[in-house]
Order: C-alpha cells, then sequence, then structure tokens
C-alpha cells in the first residue's frame, strides 16, 4: 500500500482548499448542471419554467482518494462511481450542486488558476438568483450566464479565445 494512503492529512484548513482547487483545475469541472427541457412547462407558485439551472463543481479521478480527498475537506458532496463503458477505467466523483456550490468555490476561489473565470460566472449568477424571487423565470441575464459558462467550458478552443475570455471576466 502506498505512503499515502496511510499518510495524516494535517495540512491547515488553507491549505486543503488550495489543494481542492488544485484539483478541480486539473480533475474538474466548475459548470452548471441544466434539467432537460420539457415540452410542458411546469408551474411552480405561480411562475413558469420548463427547466432548471443548477451551479455544479465536480472532481474526477480514477483514485477513490482524490474524491474523497474532497469530502473530507468540505464534509459534504457526494461520492459516486459512474458506469463506465466497455473499455474504460473505472472513474470516481466528487460532485456539489445547488447552494453547496456557493461555500465550495468561496473557499476554494483565491487558488484557482485555470478554472477561475468559471467561478466568477457561478458568483453572478448566485448574486443574481438572490436578487429575484424564489422560483422566478430565468432573466436574460441569467441566461447570457448560462451561455458563457459553456463557451468557457467547450473542449477544443483556441488559445487566444481563452485568454480574451479569461481577461474579460475575470
Amino acid at each position: 500500500m502506498s505512503r499515502l494512503a496511510h499518510r495524516e492529512w494535517d495540512e491547515d484548513l488553507e491549505t486543503r482548499y488550495a489543494m481542492v482547487a488544485m484539483l478541480v483545475d486539473g480533475e474538474g469541472t466548475i459548470s452548471f448542471k441544466t434539467t432537460a427541457p420539457k415540452t410542458t412547462p411546469q408551474y411552480h407558485h405561480g411562475t413558469q419554467r420548463s427547466f432548471y439551472i443548477f451551479p455544479t463543481v465536480i472532481v474526477n479521478n480514477t483514485d477513490l482518494r482524490i474524491p474523497q480527498f474532497c469530502r473530507q475537506t468540505f464534509g459534504y458532496g457526494s461520492l459516486v462511481r459512474p458506469k463506465a463503458k466497455p473499455g474504460e477505467n473505472i472513474c470516481f466523483r466528487w460532485h456539489v450542486d445547488g447552494k453547496k456550490v456557493a461555500d465550495v468555490l468561496s473557499k476554494i476561489h483565491p487558488y484557482l488558476l485555470i478554472k477561475r473565470a468559471q467561478s466568477n460566472v457561478i458568483f453572478e449568477f448566485l448574486k443574481s438568483r438572490l436578487a429575484r424571487a424564489q422560483k422566478s423565470p430565468y432573466s436574460q441575464e441569467e441566461l447570457s450566464l448560462l451561455a458563457r459558462m459553456q463557451v468557457l467550458n467547450k473542449r477544443g478552443r483556441r488559445m487566444e479565445d481563452v485568454l480574451e475570455l479569461q481577461n474579460r471576466f475575470t
């Protein structure tokens, strides 16, 4: 068994937050999860919405100790093992969504290098949602934040596009 398995994680909390930020930057995702649009919009408390947007933070790794470390650091979040397709490695995931995302990001944000722009988009979205009535329809600004996140997380972007986005939104 490796020495890492026996090592006590006695670092101070800020060090642990910095380590989780490093894991999110390298092995994770900061994004929005959306429910699939429904053909018949649902009505909640007199408002109409056809889908929901949830902020989310995810760390994936083939070594279970990585997602476990994230969960131990914060004390919450789901540990899941998504089904692997034939020929794929088994992967483990630490997943936080909804209101807890604000807590996670507020603690790791100062240490993020690569995904700081995505973190800023989540903060803007949460600020906008908190200023509105609960369950109110999404504003045009909130929908544009969803689109901005999709651009930031798109695979295969050109470096010039990435640098422009990071400069505009950080």
